[in-house]
């Protein structure tokens, strides 16, 4: 499917998600877009540029009953933030997780997804094993961006279960320096409580 049909498609399936019902900060997300929007699909979601340098993942193909679409959602929220907290250059912070229809603004990150080669794939995945996080992240091909100058980000969802059940985390969380540990802390307990709402 070429990219014209592609950002179709996808904006469709995030309006018929807004034929459900939709909550005023879900409507605020969809009026604004536009075909010429779109960034991206994903296994679960579908992306658009969203403006003032963020993105908004409308999540059009996760197949969950709505009284867990809100669980899900924070827990993605939460896994983002604290993705964020530990490599803040190279997993975007999550500003808004909306319920109605199902969607997470993040912040956008600009660059080329293709020609990422195994040996920079590789060495990122050893940037994130130095944060305890590298198996909740899949480096599969699109879910990493090449930016301008050359470094990369990782623009998936970071795994909520992985940051829950880690001890190597935890070790590692004793090492920041205290308030970062704190908010750390603090998120692991978000991410608990919401994914136990959501399992």
């Amino acid at each position: 499917m070429d990219k014209t049909r592609q950002a179709e498609w996808a904006l469709d399936n995030v309006r018929k998600l807004s034929g459900q019902s939709t909550s005023r900060a879900g409507r605020l997300l969809i009026d604004r877009l536009t075909a010429e929007d779109y960034v991206a699909s994903g296994v679960e979601k579908d992306v658009f540029d969203y403006g003032d340098g963020s993105v908004v993942s409308f999540f059009t193909h996760a197949n969950l009953e709505p009284a867990m679409m809100a669980p899900m959602l924070k827990t993605f929220y939460y896994s983002a933030k604290l993705g964020h907290l530990l490599m803040p250059d190279s997993i975007p912070d999550a500003h808004l997780a909306v319920a109605r229809p199902p969607a997470i603004v993040f912040d956008k990150v600009e660059g080329e997804r293709d020609g990422i080669t195994y040996e920079e794939r590789h060495a990122f995945r050893r940037r994130l094993e130095s944060v305890s996080i590298a198996h909740a992240c899949d480096l599969a091909d699109g879910n990493l961006i090449r930016r301008p100058d050359g470094s990369l980000a990782y623009v998936d969802i970071v795994n909520a279960h992985m940051l829950i059940r880690n001890p190597e985390l935890d070790t590692y969380i004793q090492t920041l320096p205290a308030e970062t540990a704190r908010e750390a802390r603090r998120l692991q307990g978000r991410l608990l409580k919401h994914s136990q709402d959501w399992d």
